[in-house]
Parts: C-alpha cells; sequence; structure tokens
C-alpha cells in the first residue's frame, strides 16, 4: 500500500527527508507545515516550547530582541502603560517609578523629584517642606517657621 508523508504541526518544524518534525525551542514558533520556526519579534517573547506563536509584552516590561524567551520588567526610574513595546518611557520631574512600573507616580508631600528617571524620591531637607503632590523641590521655611526632620510637608 501507499504511504503519505505527515505534515509537521503547530510548534514544530521539519526539513527534507527528515523522519520526525522537531519541536520549536523557547523563543520561537511555527504554524502548521513549516520547514523552520520564526523567531519572536521584539515587544512579544515565548517561554515554552513547540509554540504557534509568542506572547506579548504585558504593561510594566519591555522585551528588545528578537527571539526572547522572557518580557523585562521596565528598570527602576522607568514605566511603560502599553502592551508590546520595545522600550520603557522615563519618569518625569515630580514623580518616580520603582522598578516594574505602569505609571508615573506622583511624589508624595514632603518629597520631591527635581530630575527624571528616578525610582523613588527625595525627602525635603531639614528646614524646608512642601505641602503638595508631585514637587520638584521643597521651599524654604518662613520666617518664625522650623522644620527639624526630613521629608516633612
Amino acid at each position: 500500500g501507499k504511504t503519505t508523508c505527515k505534515d509537521c504541526g503547530e510548534g514544530t518544524h521539519s526539513v527534507a527527508l527528515r523522519d520526525k518534525c522537531d519541536e520549536c525551542e523557547k523563543g520561537k514558533y511555527s504554524k502548521d507545515k513549516a520547514e523552520s520556526c520564526t523567531k519572536c519579534s521584539p515587544g512579544y517573547y515565548q517561554d515554552l516550547k513547540r509554540q504557534s506563536g509568542c506572547k506579548i509584552v504585558k504593561k510594566g516590561h519591555f522585551q528588545a530582541g528578537y527571539g526572547a524567551i522572557e518580557q523585562v520588567p521596565c528598570y527602576g526610574g522607568t514605566f511603560q502603560n502599553l502592551e508590546g513595546k520595545t522600550s520603557c518611557l522615563s519618569c518625569t520631574k515630580g514623580h518616580y517609578c520603582p522598578e516594574g512600573s505602569i505609571d508615573e507616580e506622583k511624589c508624595t508631600p514632603g518629597t520631591y523629584s527635581d530630575e527624571g528617571k528616578l525610582e523613588s524620591c527625595k525627602l525635603c531637607q531639614k528646614g524646608k517642606s512642601n505641602i503638595l503632590e508631585g514637587q520638584t523641590s521643597c521651599t524654604d521655611c518662613l520666617k518664625g517657621q522650623f522644620q527639624n526632620e526630613k521629608g516633612q510637608s
């Protein structure tokens, strides 16, 4: 009787004259009848073998490379509020961004950020204060006032 060749399924591949299909490694994928596996594009990753597609990078993360097996959390001082991105955005003055931030956070009263890309806000020094969120500096105490502790509002 006749025998026919079988198609390789999704997540596997085979070049001609093979007796089996090989599975795609992490960071790669394939559709049906593939001769080779395709690397995931930047903004995507695949942490499992034998897959038919890649996963989109989540908010608060990035992935710049091809064939990635993981998503990378945004570094401290940066954030990313969209999926599938290849980089994160810098936090602006008056804000801070811990590692993996989806959005900027405003500095709380008694703290400030006078530069971008900060992971945490700075405390107001003795003799200074601020009472509002998102400040880029602290104000000097007025005549007849004092502040002998750091980080006060």
